[in-house]
């Protein structure tokens, strides 16, 4: 069957644990490449495995190099595609088969450069899969065509975002992306520990800080936000079962990040800068 012309760059820092079935998701497409942060573990090994190219993060052989800037590096993948069709995946996600299908029919069928295609994120924890969770449905933003005008916005430490023009079209896709999450509470807060610390970096830079009236609002959100995590997440336990749905654990990393995040925003409009 002929290759999904499709650019999949996957960035990567030591993903040994769960590279393989990311890769193996994505085998159809026929430009898969990781940018690697240049990984002392089995990642280049895998890559090779799987005829997947390897370029790097950054022009340095200092090993196991941390992203600091995750937009940047988005926007170097980017300039590393072949083709203008990108699909966005991470190397602890992997595809459903029918997404795979569902992107094939898609470009297949298309000359629409004005569309970005938003795809379902669901969790996986090894081998369970996550049928029930606060955030569900939660599309974002996954398959464009570079002609299109979007762009990952500079200066985004972390979580990333997309800036789309106002005549690109933005469309929900049927299936979707599975994303691993860790299988304890003490996990997820090792796990984002770094990302917190690039997320107070970022909360505490001179261009975030607006007004103290503004700081207190968005400490506010914050907070609303984890409480309505915590109320709704015990509701669908309640509907549901625990067995099919977001652990506790996961829960709760989720309720203290957005706890930690309203803190800062305090302190921001307590020193008024």
């Amino acid at each position: 069957m002929e290759k999904i012309k499709c650019s999949v760059p996957i960035l990567t820092l030591n993903s040994e644990k769960f590279l393989e079935r990311c890769l193996r998701s994505v085998m159809d497409f026929d430009d898969v490449f990781l940018l690697d942060g240049n990984s002392t573990d089995k990642t280049l090994e895998i890559a090779a495995k799987f005829g997947v190219p390897v370029r790097r993060q950054a022009e340095t052989d200092e090993k196991n190099l941390k992203i600091t800037d995750f937009s940047a590096i988005r926007i170097k993948s980017i300039n590393n595609c072949r083709f203008d069709w990108v699909l966005w995946v991470d190397s602890d996600e992997f595809l459903s088969a029918e997404l795979a299908d569902e992107v094939r029919n898609l470009l297949r069928n298309t000359n629409d450069k004005k569309v970005i295609y938003n795809i379902q994120k669901k969790y996986s924890i090894g081998d369970k899969k996550v049928d029930f969770a606060f955030n569900y449905p939660n599309y974002y933003p996954r398959l464009h065509h570079r002609g299109s005008g979007a762009k990952f916005k500079e200066g985004k430490l972390v979580h990333e975002q997309m800036f789309i023009p106002a005549d690109v079209r933005p469309v929900n896709l049927k299936y979707w992306v599975y994303s691993e999450v860790p299988a304890t509470y003490r996990e997820c807060v090792d796990k984002d520990r770094f990302q917190l610390d690039l997320m107070k970096k970022s909360t505490f830079s001179a261009s975030s800080f607006k007004a103290r009236g503004h700081s207190l609002k968005i400490s506010l959100v914050y907070f609303l936000r984890a409480v309505r995590i915590f109320f709704k997440s015990m509701m669908i336990y309640f509907r549901y079962g625990y067995g099919r749905s977001l652990p506790i654990g996961q829960v709760m990393r989720h309720v203290r990040v957005h706890l930690i995040m309203s803190g800062w925003r305090l302190i921001q409009f307590a020193r008024g800068r």
